[in-house]
């Protein structure tokens, strides 16, 4: 006998198939319909502004990916060994510390 869940997922990527089935019909009518119009009034593609779409070489997540810098090593440290590199927004513990009275040079890393 099988369990509820094995019929639930068979059940559901059956349902799936069906939509991308759907998906692929509907996509490829759109594209017989831009291509039938493009036809019938004779488009160029300066005219559809294809050239304002076009892909770059690198997306921005690609980007991203390339510039992406190593870890930075701490500045500060705390007695009780809790740390922060000096980037970014202040933690709280060091402005806590700081609001006690505390300097940020007393937290300094020796280097």
């Amino acid at each position: 006998m099988e369990p509820n869940f094995v019929k639930t997922l068979k059940k559901i990527a059956t349902q799936e198939a069906r939509l991308q089935e759907k998906k692929d019909a509907a996509r490829k009518e759109a594209i017989e319909a831009v291509n039938n119009l493009i036809e019938i009034f004779n488009l160029k593609p300066e005219e559809l502004n294809f050239a304002a779409v076009a892909p770059t070489e690198l997306s921005y997540a690609d980007s991203k990916l390339i510039r992406s810098r190593g870890k930075v090593a701490p500045k500060y440290r705390l007695p009780d060994g809790r740390t922060w590199t000096g980037r970014g927004k202040t933690p709280v513990f060091i402005r806590e510390a700081l609001a006690k009275g505390a300097k940020l040079e007393d937290f300094l890393i020796a280097s």
